[in-house]
């Protein structure tokens, strides 16, 4: 687990947690700072046991004396995993949602416009086009405008064949 510990100016070990039997007095360990990191007071290195430790200390203004804290590398990088996979799994969620809801978002767009797409041959052909039904004001308001068009070419179609069959 993780080692507490805070030597003087002199990098010797005034106080140490869990305490090992000569330690205290001793200098502190070189190869607990051995790879400095992009943080300031935040160093990798190695243990008594020569695992992989991340060593976190602040040095006091006052006095010279220094605090740290030696973790495992193992459970500092566990939780950065557990992290790493809980903000992925949350990704994957916000995109599997947006997917669903896209998809849904489409079909009540594209439904209409396939119905006014299949209304052209009619149109061509002088029949009415019936009102097709749409949330998106837009394409409600295309769909009227095409039906009162087809109303007013076939109601100019009738007049006109009245007034040929007239003469």
């Amino acid at each position: 687990g993780w080692v507490t510990g805070v030597s003087d100016r002199d990098s010797v070990v005034l106080a140490r947690l869990p305490e090992i039997p000569g330690v205290v007095g001793n200098p502190r360990l070189a190869t607990l700072r051995q790879t400095a990191t992009g943080t300031p007071g935040v160093w990798e290195g190695r243990d008594r046991d020569f695992k992989p430790v991340t060593v976190v200390e602040a040095r006091s203004r006052l006095n010279g004396w220094t605090v740290g804290a030696s973790i495992p590398r193992e459970l500092v990088e566990a939780r950065l995993r557990r992290w790493i996979w809980a903000f992925g799994g949350f990704g994957l969620l916000v995109l599997a949602t947006s997917s669903v809801l896209a998809v849904h978002l489409w079909s009540r767009v594209s439904k209409p416009l396939r119905q006014l797409a299949a209304t052209g041959p009619a149109l061509a052909r002088g029949q009415a086009i019936p009102r097709i039904a749409s949330p998106i004001h837009e394409i409600r308001r295309l769909a009227d405008v095409l039906s009162e068009a087809s109303l007013r070419l076939r109601t100019r179609s009738e007049e006109r064949d009245r007034a040929l069959a007239e003469t």
